[in-house]
């Protein structure tokens, strides 16, 4: 089956209206809204926005009214537009078909309030803005999300982001440093020496605690040296 979609937010289709957005996707030949059900942090350009021209959404939030019976530790935290209009729902009473977009792992509001839930580097540094799909409460609440909003709204289906590691780039804003990158050391600092996964990594018998030890070694060996390429 194949549909024409637009990737909308909540912000920008309540200000529109969403009748009125739903008619000017009709007449753009779109069939199906696919909107932003969990979402983080940014800096959009809205060149038709009446309220502004810019707008910074709130971070790691969820843009529809979630049941929190659903969930674990690691629970959705509502984005306070819903205090205004739910538009997801509103959305769904439409004649247009709705597919919701999910970013699960990658959150830094869920990740500094938890943890021990978060990806961890070779030297035990917690990246902050990636659940870790390996630890349980994550997973839980990433399969919850996603039970949550379809169980709740009449969506046609889901379009998932962030299920799984996120890269060392591109987490976190802003990002500094004060030397050259490669792909060597981006791969190196994103692998995941957190509890959960040295304990996976074990349990198949992989010698995470060995491979930890030098990949940290090599990381160390390589921040020492005077090598830039």
């Amino acid at each position: 089956m194949s549909y024409n979609a637009i990737y909308g937010y909540a912000w920008d289709i309540a200000e529109a209206g969403v009748r009125e957005a739903v008619d000017e996707f009709r007449q753009l030949g779109i069939d199906t809204v696919t909107l932003a059900g969990s979402y983080h942090a940014g800096k959009f350009i809205r060149p038709h926005g009446k309220r502004g021209k810019i707008y910074f959404p709130e971070d790691g939030t969820v843009y529809f009214n979630a049941d929190l019976s659903r969930y674990g530790a690691i629970k959705p935290v509502a984005n306070s537009l819903l205090r205004e209009s739910d538009t997801l729902r509103e959305l769904t009473e439409t004649d247009m078909p709705v597919n919701v977009w999910l970013v699960l792992l990658h959150n830094t509001r869920l990740g500094m309030a938890h943890p021990d839930s978060v990806n961890r580097n070779a030297f035990g540094d917690p990246y902050f803005y990636n659940l870790c799909p390996s630890a349980p409460e994550a997973r839980a609440y990433a399969i919850g999300l996603a039970k949550d909003v379809t169980e709740s709204y009449p969506v046609s289906g889901i379009s998932v982001e962030a299920p799984g590691f996120t890269p060392y780039a591109h987490g976190y804003h802003h990002e500094m440093s004060s030397m050259r990158w490669n792909p060597w050391l981006e791969n190196q600092m994103g692998l995941c020496f957190c509890g959960h996964c040295v304990a996976a990594a074990e349990k198949a018998g992989i010698d995470a605690k060995r491979l930890k030890a030098q990949t940290a070694a090599d990381i160390e060996a390589y921040l020492s040296s005077d090598l830039d390429f």
